[in-house]
């Protein structure tokens, strides 16, 4: 079975307008999230679509998905999945993404991979502290 969903674009973007007015207005920093298709709509899609916003960084899930936000997006691209040397294929994608986009890219460090993902190329990072549910993430300690 097939569907089509039809969207009323300016109604939707009106709606994206007064969300990122709100957070804003908060005082806060809105980093949309663009992962996978994004739903059917695409993630270069939703990357421009985060640009008229104009905000400044958007976020995706894995660093399989960077070159594509890196290409419809002008501003710093957040990879959510955290940096590991241990898997290896993404390794490659991670030294190739920053050696070509390494001030824009900001990857996520969870553990004890800080020196690798500096060895790999990052230049900018983000921390990120465990959660109760201990998926990943770095302790106080650490």
């Amino acid at each position: 079975m097939t569907f089509t969903l039809h969207v009323d674009a300016p109604q939707w973007r009106a709606h994206l307008r007064e969300v990122a007015d709100q957070v804003a207005g908060a005082g806060a920093t809105l980093v949309p999230v663009v992962k996978g298709n994004g739903y059917g709509f695409t993630a270069p899609v939703l990357c421009r679509e985060a640009q008229q916003l104009g905000v400044s960084t958007v976020a995706v899930g894995t660093v399989h998905e960077a070159h594509t936000a890196l290409a419809a997006f002008a501003g710093d691209v957040l990879v959510l999945e955290p940096f590991t040397p241990i898997d290896t294929a993404a390794l490659g994608v991670w030294r190739d993404v920053l050696a070509h986009h390494g001030q824009r890219t900001i990857v996520t460090i969870a553990g004890d991979h800080l020196h690798d993902a500096q060895s790999a190329g990052a230049q900018r990072v983000r921390l990120e502290g465990a959660t109760p549910m201990r998926r990943f993430g770095m302790t106080l300690a650490q």
